[in-house]
């Protein structure tokens, strides 16, 4: 019995081991392996592998992060043996820990459009845990976030403001796209709305869209705080699902002042980066557009604007006043260009036009600042801008 000290007779040379003797060490092991597993149980986390939750929760995607919490996961010691189905996963990302276990979800057999479930292992050396999610294929393409405006055009204190934008899908399937919104005060975070097409909440902070088509949604600030008038703050939505990621960037606003009209003939899908002399020395935040660059440094940012309306187009990148010792320019023969009627009928509707822009970290540059893209048809006082904030590397 449990509990009770066992003695067993010593085995004389030559004895038979009989079945009897056999059986009793085995019901002492059993004995003591029930015994083992009680306590275990008593100790604070025991040292069985324990899955608590999985951020996201899903569906997933191929190619997305996923983070699993728990306890005992074994990464420390790295006896951590993680599977999706058979598939094994032997790469874990930085911040990986015990309670934490961190990856990209690799390349599964099987998985349709629908997706389907997927059953994720985590072990130790002592035990397993598993949870069934749900995996989708991975999405392929781009996709662009546009601001279009804010009702009222002058943000107000005590009334709510609300802004317009848009998501345009240039992916290979239907999605379903997380929204993040997030305003540079902190403190009125907790006043964002996330609404749809026809001003209704979306509790689950996610806008479906087709392949190849947009869709309109909201964010709200359920009131602009009392007294803060003057109060200049910007807006940054971003949509991901998988490793598809669009931004709107910064939308800059002052409260009691009207917004800058913008030319919704025009949208930037997001842009890609390159680092010279290598990319040891800069970063790019694709969800806020910040560009972060050591001195001496250069980026070299590839636009892509979608124009809708035939015309001739300028585009500049300059600095704000606080922005000290670094230089940015849009080379000389992508400044101005002309989308012609042709194009646009050629086109569907609509022009692809890439435009590109260098910034460099000069010595003495500020430690902070931002660059202002903004391309404008000539003939209108309106234009389409995209704000990129500016962080000296150490």
């Amino acid at each position: 019995m449990v509990g009770q000290n066992t003695q067993f007779n010593q085995v004389q040379p030559g004895a038979l081991i009989t079945d009897i003797l056999l059986n009793s060490i085995l019901d002492k092991l059993e004995s003591l392996d029930s015994r083992i597993t009680t306590l275990e149980s008593l100790i604070t986390g025991g040292t069985s592998a324990t899955i608590t939750s999985i951020v996201p929760p899903g569906p997933l995607r191929v190619g997305q992060e996923i983070q699993v919490l728990g306890r005992n996961l074994g990464f420390l010691a790295g006896t951590q043996r993680v599977f999706l189905d058979n598939t094994s996963i032997n790469i874990f990302k930085a911040g990986s820990n015990d309670s934490k276990l961190i990856f990209d979800i690799p390349d599964l057999p099987g998985i349709p459009v629908a997706g389907r479930q997927v059953v994720l292992t985590v072990a130790n050396q002592f035990s397993s845990d598993s949870r069934t999610i749900v995996i989708l294929p991975a999405l392929h393409g781009n996709i662009a976030v546009t601001f279009l405006g804010v009702t009222p055009t002058t943000p107000t204190p005590n009334q709510p403001a609300t802004f317009h934008y848009r998501l345009q899908s240039n992916t290979d399937l239907a999605s379903s796209y997380a929204i993040t919104a997030s305003v540079t005060i902190p403190e009125w975070n907790n006043l964002l709305q996330l609404l749809d097409d026809s001003l209704n909440v979306v509790s689950s902070g996610q806008i479906s869209v087709d392949a190849g088509q947009q869709k309109d949604f909201f964010i709200r600030i359920t009131s602009i705080p009392a007294g803060s008038t003057g109060t200049l703050f910007s807006l940054t939505v971003s949509a991901q699902s998988g490793t598809v990621i669009g931004s709107s960037g910064q939308q800059g606003f002052e409260v009691g002042q009207p917004a800058e009209p913008l030319d919704n003939s025009i949208t930037f899908l997001q842009p890609t980066v390159t680092f010279i002399p290598d990319a040891s020395g800069g970063a790019f935040d694709d969800r806020t557009d910040t560009i972060s660059l050591k001195q001496g440094f250069t980026i070299v940012v590839a636009m892509t604007a979608t124009c809708s309306v035939a015309g001739t187009y300028d585009a500049t990148i300059t600095s704000s006043p606080s922005t000290t010792n670094w230089t940015m320019l849009v080379p000389t023969d992508q400044k101005q260009f002309i989308i012609t009627q042709q194009q646009l009928t050629q086109g569907g509707g609509k022009v692809n036009q890439e435009i590109d822009f260098k910034v460099k970290a000069e010595a003495g540059a500020s430690a902070t600042g931002q660059a202002t893209f903004r391309l404008q048809r000539e003939g209108l006082t309106s234009s389409q801008v995209k704000l990129f904030p500016l962080v000296l590397k150490q």
